[in-house]
């Protein structure tokens, strides 16, 4: 039915030339004028009176909704946190569309201050990190950054060609080289001048005894007198214990030279960002939140540079740079407006995003509803989560820490950090799905704070024929069917009468009133008639009848 889905929706009730006021004084409000010059920018503040005729126009266009729009405004607007709203309702009452244009109402009076992404960082740890930016600031420092890591990767690329720094390499393994060697040097001239030569093969060092300056084969030593085999033994055994201490100290002497290595490599990282970094913070320059992420993101990688040995070897420096960041509001990344999103999928994975490879093989990750709703609000259908196994489980626990992080890809083991959550839950639901919700979790209705009831009709005095004939009016103009004759809107009101089931009330059932509009415009087509006249819709009141007997 057109009610259960809000892509196929097709009433929208709110007339596009005020959501283009709207959006057009938002622009003009986030302005501060002196002497004909801006000076500044701050959160845009619709003028009142905007606010005000839109709810007036959203009031004539929902008849006999008044007290669920005041209360869905005010459940809306509420910014304390954990103050989610429950909207209930029947099929055809409106509340998907009332809920909607509420938000673009809202969603245009103030700016949030930040955004979030993920820093990810793929060369070492695989570690994943949520950093604050400023709002709808974070696909542009994103890109930003990709741009200047990519002209570091070249520069990198330079220098690890160049001179200075083959004359490192060299002079750190000379002297790496030149403290091993005198060590054994010293050795083995003390054992030479005690006939004992130092011999060292592919297995390591040997002590060997030793005469005229070659090495005694083992069965002309056994045949030696007893009393100078011992003496020679004696002297192999003492420097033996000079030996083992040598080689004990290889290890800690190769840490030094790894991170003399490590030095080196990290001043070569260094040179090769610090100019591209600097115009990334020339750009951002007055945000502290984007200064601190570009700290990170050098620290990381100058940090990794010192570790990665391809850095060494000249293979793959792009290595030494693999590190990007994730923006994790979505379609809302590149907007500094309250987001608002549409959870049309309701898996638990949808709600949470989830993190893996991309095709070139670094760490991807796909924002949920959760993250790309974040400052915002999250609008549900509790028919969509009735139906999927665990899903409200996991809504209902990021609701109640505040956090939530992505679902690492089955085989994937990568620590990614929650993501501070600041959303407001919107459920729209009717009397089956949330008694189906209930039975999942009892004590569901402590999540809303809010609960408001859209009704299916209203007496008479609340919804006369003439404000009926204004919202199939609406309906007509905004679907773009043919307008009513006079007159013709009193057979939908009567009809609307008649599917209350009482004398004294109307129904308002939306889609019915849309789909016999639809119908009628058919027939006055086929008539060759420009505007809809009682007749058409008559006969689509029949059809319908007779369709509803089938």
């Amino acid at each position: 039915m057109l009610d259960d889905d809000l892509t196929s929706k097709v009433v929208t009730l709110a007339p596009s030339r005020l959501s283009d006021r709207l959006a057009k004084a938002g622009a003009e409000a986030s302005k501060i004028i002196i002497d004909s010059e801006i000076v500044g920018d701050e959160p845009a503040q619709l003028p009142e009176v905007l606010v005000s005729e839109a709810i007036a126009n959203l009031k004539s266009q929902f008849p006999g909704q008044k007290n669920a729009l005041e209360a869905l405004r005010s459940g809306i607007s509420n910014r304390q946190a954990g103050f989610n709203v429950l909207v209930m309702g029947a099929t055809g009452t409106g509340r998907r569309s009332a809920v909607r244009h509420l938000l673009e109402i809202e969603s245009q009076r103030a700016q949030r201050s930040k955004d979030w992404v993920y820093f990810v960082d793929d060369s070492m740890t695989g570690s994943v990190k949520p950093v604050a930016l400023p709002g709808g600031e974070t696909q542009g420092f994103a890109r930003a950054c990709d741009l200047a890591l990519a002209k570091s990767a070249t520069a990198l690329e330079r220098l690890l060609a160049s001179d200075d720094y083959a004359i490192g390499l060299q002079v750190l393994d000379e002297e790496f080289k030149q403290v091993s060697d005198n060590a054994f040097d010293v050795l083995k001239r003390r054992a030479e001048s005690q006939n004992i030569a130092l011999v060292k093969t592919p297995e390591g060092y040997v002590l060997a005894p030793m005469h005229e300056g070659r090495v005694v084969k083992s069965d002309v030593f056994r045949s030696l007198p007893e009393a100078l085999q011992r003496d020679v033994e004696e002297k192999i055994s003492g420097l033996e214990t000079e030996l083992k201490a040598l080689i004990a100290e290889v290890p800690s002497r190769e840490a030094g030279y790894g991170e003399k290595l490590a030095l080196l490599n990290r001043e070569v990282a260094s040179r090769a960002l610090h100019p591209h970094l600097n115009e990334v913070r020339a750009q951002y320059a007055g945000s502290d939140q984007a200064e601190a992420a570009l700290d990170l993101l050098e620290s990381t990688l100058i940090a990794n540079a010192g570790v990665l040995r391809p850095l060494r070897r000249g293979s793959k420096t792009s290595a030494a740079f693999a590190c990007h960041f994730v923006p994790l509001g979505g379609e809302n990344a590149g907007s500094n407006t309250i987001p608002v999103v549409f959870a049309r999928e309701a898996a638990s994975s949808d709600f949470t995003g989830d993190i893996g490879h991309d095709a070139s093989g670094r760490l991807s990750v796909r924002p949920g509803h959760l993250m790309r709703a974040n400052g915002g609000y999250l609008i549900v259908e509790a028919w969509r989560l009735a139906s999927m196994p665990g899903a409200w489980e996991t809504l209902s626990a990021a609701l109640e820490s505040a956090r939530a992080a992505p679902q690492a890809t089955p085989g994937l083991v990568v620590d990614a950090e929650a993501v501070p959550l600041a959303l407001k839950l919107i459920m729209i639901a009717d009397e089956a799905s949330w008694t189906r919700l209930k039975a999942v979790d009892p004590g569901i209705a402590r999540h809303f704070p809010s609960r408001i009831k859209f009704v299916s009709d209203a007496p008479k005095s609340e919804v006369d024929e003439s404000a009926f004939t204004k919202l199939a009016d609406a309906i007509a103009e905004q679907q773009d069917l043919p307008a009513l004759e006079n007159g013709a809107a009193r057979a939908l009101y009567d009809d609307a009468c008649r599917r209350s089931g009482s004398g004294s009330r109307v129904s308002l059932d939306i889609n019915a009133l849309s789909q016999c509009l639809a119908v009628a415009s058919a027939n006055a087509n086929r008539a060759g008639v420009e505007k809809l006249r009682r007749s058409d819709i008559e006969d689509a009141i029949s059809e319908r009848t007779r369709s509803d007997f089938k």
